[in-house]
């Protein structure tokens, strides 16, 4: 059977006020397993590491932001604004959510504007993608992460099947950070996604804090086009 993820909104919260709404231009995802051992140092004490057939999961997203709007403002570009993140798949109170690992950008007031408010691990990058019809130049140094590599997209739109690794990462409505040693619950929800399958091709990547083996990239990933995606502020009694 078929997973459409047409509509990956969380419903509980679609009556309340979102604070922001970021639209991308396009996502490149790719995805590795990792030791719980390595990624407990990374991950807070006070969340749950999920685990997909037996071992947990870490992806890197290449995100092209396009424009991102505060609640009653109305959306700004953010040109040639790129960021790096390393996320891992956790629970907290049994709900299934996000930890970002590090997020690098090229786009230094994100971090000026957001470090100290959300608690996310951000540092200052220098990344270029570089275009070409359906593939994809990136090269990041000078953050935590550096990365170079090349990704080739497919035309055809791919369809998760139901319980796949996909979907299981996919069906995620709460990004966790950490603030003061106080966990962060901030809502999630999600345009419908436009999915391609991809290719990645001499793939460069290493961490700052991890040993060069600690994670093994597939070579299918996969690209996320034009989605926008809507944050809440946390819930006053998970902070």
């Amino acid at each position: 059977m078929k997973y459409s993820p047409l509509n990956l909104s969380n419903k509980n919260i679609l009556s309340s006020n979102w604070m922001v709404k970021i639209k991308t231009k396009s996502t490149i995802m790719v995805n590795s397993k990792v030791s719980e051992g390595i990624l407990r140092s990374f991950v807070p004490d006070q969340l749950k590491i999920d685990h997909f057939n037996g071992s947990p999961r870490v992806s890197l997203l290449i995100v092209q932001n396009d424009s991102i709007a505060m609640r009653f403002l109305p959306f700004f570009k953010q040109k040639k604004a790129i960021h790096l993140y390393l996320q891992t798949y956790v629970s907290r109170n049994g709900k299934k959510g996000l930890f970002y690992i590090n997020v690098d950008t090229n786009h230094p007031k994100l971090n000026v504007m957001l470090k100290p408010l959300i608690g996310f691990p951000i540092e200052d990058s220098k990344i270029s993608v570089f275009d070409n019809k359906n593939s994809v130049q990136v090269d990041a140094q000078g953050g935590s992460l550096s990365l170079y590599g090349n990704f080739e997209k497919s035309e055809k739109r791919f369809i998760p099947e139901e319980n796949s690794e996909l979907q299981w990462m996919l069906e995620r409505f709460h990004l966790f950070s950490m603030q003061q040693n106080h966990v962060l619950d901030w809502k999630l929800d999600f345009s419908p996604q436009k999915i391609f399958e991809a290719y990645s091709r001499n793939l460069q990547f290493s961490h700052k804090q991890m040993p060069d083996d600690s994670l093994n990239f597939n070579s299918d990933c996969y690209v996320f086009e034009s989605n926008v995606m809507r944050m809440w502020l946390p819930q006053p009694d998970l902070i």
